[in-house]
């Protein structure tokens, strides 16, 4: 299979390499997908204007996101179950994250356990993304966890309290919280040997497949963090996603490393929780799988940049599918993007070595990019280079 030479290559890639109830999953959104498009569509309603006879022989990637250097301003967002899209699973995500000099992202509901993560890539350092339980001591034992295991960063989901309607899903009898693969939803699985072959192969997924992989005794979750991280993905999706601005509070209390909140799009949210001291926001929607009707991201950036100081990085999440969308985001004081669905794509299409090719397509766009705008880095960037 040859590598494709952009993303929406890898994505029809990952969509031969699929049964369609699972490429669904990846690619659908809530109700009619309007937030998803407009996220997309935003990018393409802002025009460059470049700038001429400048020395652009070296361009420069390079950035800084709560303090951590890193080669180019992309991050790696968190995609729940993505061991069911390859067997390479987070680990892809976390190995691709170390060759690019990014950061990664790993999901709380990710197929791998915390350690086995670290312990893969034991020279990077990842960040783990959480939801806002009720339950504290679940919470906190979450946390520790990861802290044990070697995280260096949280990134806190704050809008996901109930699931959206993802329609495709529905039509797919593809149940979501709590997952319930079955063979039976699983349509056309034997037209996919490659990737029936990596789900067999995998135990972890296999266990996902089954409707009796989890009972929903309470005491029995508590344990099965502790013990099986395989099965904590299933575990996160149980429990109740109920929260408050106070529970962000007492999360900055109780974690001293960098702390980003993602799914903010309300500038007076964006205010207050720069008030409680987190460190970075992702503006999100949550790539319009929760709430369609949302704008998109790309267009709110501007009110909530204007909303916080600009010790509070700002992460741009949803839409992003060329390098030339992150040199957009950048220009209207992004600090960088979140890609979640193009990694997922590549990860799908080849495991890590896609994941590798989705980063490696993105960075050359956006070099590419920035030395037709005429800058040399991404410091340089800002408001005027926009039409």
């Amino acid at each position: 299979m040859s590598r494709p030479y952009n993303v929406a290559g890898y994505r029809e890639q990952a969509r031969r390499a699929l049964p369609k109830a699972i490429f669904d999953f990846v690619d659908g959104a809530a109700g009619d997908e309007w937030t998803m498009r407009e996220n997309r569509a935003a990018f393409e309603r802002r025009a460059f204007l470049p700038s001429v006879l400048r020395d652009v022989s070296e361009c420069s990637l390079a950035t800084t996101v709560c303090n951590r250097e890193m080669a180019s301003p992309i991050m790696l967002a968190p995609a729940g179950l993505v061991g069911m899209m390859h067997p390479d699973g987070e680990r892809a995500q976390v190995l691709a994250a170390r060759e690019h000099g990014v950061i990664a992202v790993t999901s709380s509901a990710s197929t791998y356990s915390f350690e086995e993560l670290t312990d893969a890539v034991p020279d990077h350092r990842p960040w783990f993304q959480l939801y806002p339980y009720k339950d504290r001591g679940f919470y906190g034992e979450m946390v520790s966890r990861a802290a044990n295991a070697g995280f260096t960063g949280l990134c806190l989901t704050v809008d996901a309290s109930v699931s959206g309607k993802r329609e495709r899903d529905l039509a797919n009898h593809l149940s979501v919280r709590p997952l319930r693969v079955t063979w039976g939803n699983v349509t056309g699985a034997a037209r996919h040997p490659r990737w029936l072959a990596g789900v067999l192969r995998e135990r972890r997924i296999v266990a996902r497949m089954s409707t009796e992989a989890l009972g929903q005794d309470r005491p029995t979750l508590r344990s099965l963090l502790r013990s099986a991280g395989d099965s904590a993905a299933n575990l996160v999706e149980l429990l109740p996603r109920q929260s408050t601005w106070e529970d962000l509070e007492w999360l900055r209390d109780n974690w001293s490393g960098p702390l980003a909140v993602k799914g903010i799009v309300n500038p007076e949210d964006a205010r207050h929780a720069a008030r409680l001291g987190v460190d970075a926001i992702v503006v999100s929607n949550h790539g319009g799988r929760q709430l369609d009707g949302i704008p998109a991201t790309f267009d709110l950036l501007p009110r909530v940049r204007g909303a916080v100081d600009e010790h509070v990085d700002l992460i741009l999440d949803g839409g992003v599918r060329r390098g030339a969308d992150i040199v957009k985001a950048l220009c209207l004081g992004a600090s960088a993007c979140m890609v979640g669905r193009p990694w997922v794509y590549g990860l799908a299409a080849a495991g890590v070595s896609g994941v590798n090719g989705v980063l490696d397509i993105l960075e050359e766009e956006m070099a590419t990019t920035m030395a037709l705008l005429g800058v040399r880095s991404v410091s340089e960037l800002g408001s005027s280079h926009l039409a």
